[in-house]
């Protein structure tokens, strides 16, 4: 089917469109993560974009999702680690006020369960 309204005087005005939305979706992919480093450190805007990008509830969820995607090895290491904070920690605790009052490294003893 022909149209014949359009013709060569439309092409500018039709390229002049594309050319502004192009320039719009590229502004609009920048300027977000731009605007956001520029804030102050403890609004945490980067970590509340990478939460919903992620999209997960909370920005905790969102790193640990990142860590185990990027990394399994990494995360199972700290999981474990944690465990081991977790089952130990007023031993950790006396052994670092020892070390604090000694003024020195001191040799602690923890259990860790296979």
């Amino acid at each position: 089917m022909a149209y014949p309204h359009r013709g060569r005087a439309e092409a500018p005005t039709l390229a002049f469109c594309r050319l502004r939305a192009a320039a719009g979706i590229l502004l609009w992919s920048i300027l977000p993560g731009t605007i956001a480093r520029t804030m102050p450190e403890s609004w945490h805007w980067p970590e509340r974009m990478a939460r919903k990008v992620v999209g997960e509830p909370t920005i905790l969820e969102a790193g640990i999702r990142l860590i185990r995607s990027r990394n399994p090895k990494a995360w199972e290491e700290l999981a474990a680690a944690q465990g081991i904070l977790s089952e130990n920690r007023e031993a950790l605790a006396r052994c670092n006020d020892r070390a604090r009052k000694a003024e020195k490294s001191v040799n602690c003893a923890i259990d860790i369960k296979p």
